[in-house]
């Protein structure tokens, strides 16, 4: 008998692996709405300071570099997508909290512009090549509202990725 209704798999090595197909099939229809994004993002907040901690600091680490506002938005809402998508697949981090405060600190406030560029630009090429459907994904849940801004969206989700990979 076919499966007419399927639901996400959990995914317990999220984001230390790539999603799964299935998954991105899922989640690709539920990301099309703002309204989960929100609601994702809020809840993914809510659960774990890396989350909080982390898209505030990337926000002003973007605005620190000089993006511009549409560009910051793009990147503030490719970090939403990343949290709800985390959130949704693997729940609470596995994080050390002293690292957590250190590189949050460094990026939002102590790191200089240019090692701040260098760290984006190596998170979005390791994103993208260790994560291509995941970083599919986030440029599929952010072509409406970003359409020619969408690699910044997968930027944002490329820092959530790093950051929490620098804090494991």
């Amino acid at each position: 008998m076919t499966q007419l209704v399927k639901g996400l798999e959990p995914q317990p090595n999220f984001p230390f692996e790539d999603i799964a197909a299935d998954n991105a099939d899922i989640l690709e229809l539920l990301l099309a709405s703002d309204l989960v994004i929100d609601a994702g993002h809020r809840t993914a907040e809510e659960m774990h300071q890396l989350f909080q901690l982390g898209h505030s600091s990337i926000d002003a680490a973007s605005k620190r570099v000089g993006y511009d506002a549409d560009q910051q938005n793009a990147i503030s809402t490719g970090v939403a997508t990343m949290e709800t998508i985390r959130g949704l697949l693997n729940g609470i981090p596995k994080v050390e909290m002293r690292a957590l405060h250190i590189n949050t600190t460094a990026i939002g406030v102590t790191m200089k512009t240019p090692k701040l560029q260098s760290y984006a630009n190596q998170a979005y090429e390791e994103f993208m090549t260790e994560l291509p459907r995941t970083a599919e994904l986030v440029c599929q849940a952010n072509r409406r509202r970003h359409s020619y801004l969408v690699t910044y969206a997968v930027l944002g989700a490329a820092l959530t990725y790093q950051l929490e990979r620098d804090c494991t």
